[in-house]
């Protein structure tokens, strides 16, 4: 659940959370093929993640972020992610990751057109 407010949606997400926990949120692991699956760890950086994988969502992208940090000046995060290989290759990743790159440099590219010159 999102609604760009932290406050509220921290204790639904904390429910969901419980729920599903339970086996009793019916949207987990639903046969909507139409997910990107996002987990947050604000606590710990990383240098790999290793994800839970299930065969009936295993199509679906899975997206890890870690603690931020500075280096050399710059704000830094990890990012882990896990894709299936029958459906993305290393292009396809570096494609995303460019794209990203550049949407977090300049983050009034969500309002105008962008086209990536990766190659």
């Amino acid at each position: 659940m999102f609604s760009d407010n932290f406050a509220d949606d921290y204790p639904s997400n904390l429910a969901i959370i419980d729920r599903a926990a339970q086996g009793l949120e019916p949207n987990m692991g639903s046969d909507n093929q139409g997910q990107v699956f996002i987990t947050n760890n604000p606590w710990n950086t990383f240098t790999s993640l290793t994800f839970p994988y299930a065969r009936r969502v295993a199509s679906m992208p899975v997206f890890g972020i870690g603690k931020m940090y500075v280096s050399g000046g710059r704000t830094m995060a990890p990012l882990a992610m896990q894709t299936h290989h029958g459906l993305t290759d290393g292009y396809h990743i570096g494609h995303f990751l460019d794209i990203m790159q550049h949407q977090l440099e300049d983050p009034g590219l969500i309002d105008r057109q962008f086209i990536s010159n990766y190659a």
